[in-house]
């Protein structure tokens, strides 16, 4: 009978190992595309909001909001992987001195009350008792970075002690379940920030364009239907083709997107409050496209 126990409790073990390294190979990569693909979708959002527009118009796909994200999340990529690479031989060093010079308490001790502190002041601001005049995501920067101290705190507790520290009890069910919730709270508090983060970029984007609408790709529009277009720098010009048959061209416009099926058109001198064009891809319409 005990050796059977023994069996179940290696089993489960071996179980709960396989399926770690199961979610490490597929959760991780899954967790990081998800998060620039929200990044994109984010960013696209808060740009198109400030003129006028509702990005489901545009139709973009996954790989659309992929790509738009990619140039912003090299660096901040990078920077992650260059702080796991110094955390590992940090956290190997942090953990010989306390098993060698018994330091357990003076090491353990900052992350824990750093992390504390970080908490409170994600929950204060969470909970509206302070406001934080600040742009960037503070509040679930610090209720992360606070969970993760805390965490991290316990693990170099269990590593220098070797003995399992758990505050909720010693059923395996109650401690999976706080690793689950542990690492769920962790990716809800990335996904926050970067929303917070996407749409500072994608307002600042707006900002950018509007200012600077010149730079955009500018278009001319020949199409045998009047379109009746009005704007600020715009032009119509009728044109008289074969068989008396009449074509409009439309000058004094910039591409800000393109969707599906459709082109999304400013004006040249676009302001705030002047409309943004939708213009559907026709087989009876060319565009032409410049820079300058």
């Amino acid at each position: 009978m005990v050796a059977e126990t023994q069996d179940q409790k290696s089993g489960t073990s071996e179980g709960l190992s396989r399926l770690a390294q199961i979610a490490g190979k597929v959760v991780a990569p899954v967790t990081i595309t998800a998060l620039m693909v929200y990044f994109g979708w984010a960013r696209a959002s808060a740009t198109y909001e400030s003129f006028g527009i509702d990005q489901s118009i545009l139709g973009f796909s996954v790989q659309d909001y992929l790509f738009r994200s990619i140039s912003e999340t090299f660096e901040p990529a990078a920077l992650l992987l260059l702080v796991v690479l110094v955390a590992i031989p940090v956290h190997l060093g942090l953990t010989k001195v306390m098993r060698e010079w018994g330091w357990r308490k003076r090491i353990v001790f900052p992350p824990a009350v750093i992390g504390t502190a970080s908490i409170i002041v994600g929950l204060l601001g969470f909970l509206g008792i302070v406001t934080y005049s600040v742009a960037w995501p503070l509040i679930p920067m610090s209720l992360g970075l606070g969970t993760l101290l805390i965490g991290y705190a316990t693990s170099l507790w269990r590593v220098a002690s070797g003995t399992e520290l758990r505050p909720l009890g010693n059923s395996d069910m109650i401690d999976i379940v706080a690793r689950v919730g542990f690492t769920a709270f962790l990716i809800l508090t990335l996904f926050w920030s970067v929303a917070v983060f996407a749409r500072i970029h994608g307002v600042e984007d707006a900002q950018r364009i509007a200012q600077g609408s010149v730079s955009l790709p500018g278009v001319v529009i020949f199409t045998p239907h009047q379109l009746h277009l009005r704007g600020a720098g715009i032009r119509e010009t009728v044109l008289i083709g074969d068989q008396e048959i009449r074509y409009y061209r439309y000058d004094g416009l910039r591409l800000l997107a393109r969707g599906s099926d459709r082109y999304i058109l400013l004006p040249a001198h676009w302001q705030p409050g002047i409309r943004t064009i939708v213009l559907r891809d026709r087989r009876d319409t060319r565009l032409e496209f410049y820079l300058r």
